[in-house]
């Protein structure tokens, strides 16, 4: 009752979804990191839209948070060849999205789409998942968090604060409570 039914479905399903990825078995990738920059990707997501589009806090919430679950997929199906991808995504500021779709002709959104609609997510989920690095495609809160990465976690929230200003007409300092306030929700929940 506390949390509310929404927020109750979004986290159920989000488990859920972590347990039905294969495990991956790569010294290179830490999936308790991934889940971990997801579930702060999450919270910043439905902090963001309480400000910016409330009535889809929730959901963002949910896209955020699962955006990404095709890359675990390609990580357990395609190990060393994804390798260098990883390595070249952190190493250089470069779209994790472009280096896949070069190396394999699809990315991690087209799997995660896939697999949103095999399991039969909500058009919006499913389409969200499926295109999250097309910034003019979903909503701005989830937009705001999709490029937010393993590599430079302080250099993303100085980039979500600029955006922030720039389209939003928020001012740093409320921009920087909302991230203060979700990396600290985020740390008090386990994702991992």
């Amino acid at each position: 009752m506390l949390l509310g039914r929404p927020r109750v479905e979004s986290i159920v399903l989000s488990h859920a979804v972590k347990k039905a990825l294969p495990k991956v078995d790569e010294p290179w990738f830490d999936m308790a990191q991934f889940w971990s920059l997801s579930g702060l990707r999450a919270v910043l997501a439905r902090n963001f839209a309480q400000h910016l589009h409330p009535e889809t806090a929730i959901n963002s919430f949910t896209a955020a948070m699962l955006q990404d679950i095709g890359m675990p997929v390609l990580i357990s199906k395609k190990g060393k060849q994804y390798s260098s991808i990883f390595e070249q995504w952190l190493e250089e500021k470069c779209e994790i999205s472009l280096l896949e779709e070069k190396e394999f002709s699809f990315d991690h959104q087209r799997v995660g789409h896939l697999m949103a609609e095999e399991w039969q997510f909500p058009e919006y989920l499913t389409d969200v998942i499926g295109q999250h690095h097309f910034s003019k495609t979903v909503d701005p809160a989830i937009s705001l968090v999709s490029k937010l990465e393993l590599k430079n976690i302080d250099g993303e929230m100085d980039y979500i604060i600029g955006r922030c200003a720039d389209e939003f007409n928020l001012q740093p300092e409320q921009s920087q409570i909302i991230i203060d306030q979700a990396i600290k929700e985020a740390s008090t929940i386990s994702f991992a």
